[in-house]
């Protein structure tokens, strides 16, 4: 049964629609990747300009836990190509999730 899922104003429906035509033109990596909203995040006052998540895997969950960046990112178009920070590392230190900008 499908069921339907808030996703915001039109212009996240706009962007998404966007991003799943990218997954069709690339299904072999579809599997890879996903789209994760940080409203759950920024509900929590999560800066990830300051902190970054940490997962682990306990039992059958997935706990993250959020740490203060060693130096604050500060933000700007020179930032990278593309500019991206990670906003999540599993234990071993591998990128979990990145924030494009």
């Amino acid at each position: 049964m499908a069921t339907e899922h808030a996703v915001g104003s039109t212009a996240d429906t706009a962007f998404l629609d966007a991003v799943g035509e990218v997954f069709m033109r690339y299904p072999e990596l579809a599997k890879k990747y996903a789209i994760s909203s940080l409203a759950l995040e920024a509900e929590m006052g999560i800066d990830f300009e300051r902190q970054y998540g940490v997962s682990r895997i306990e039992g059958d969950r997935i706990v993250t836990e959020f740490v203060d960046r060693d130096t604050p990112i500060q933000r700007s178009e020179t930032a990278g190509i593309p500019p991206r920070i990670c906003l999540e590392e599993d234990s071993h230190g591998n990128c979990l999730e990145w924030w494009y900008y």
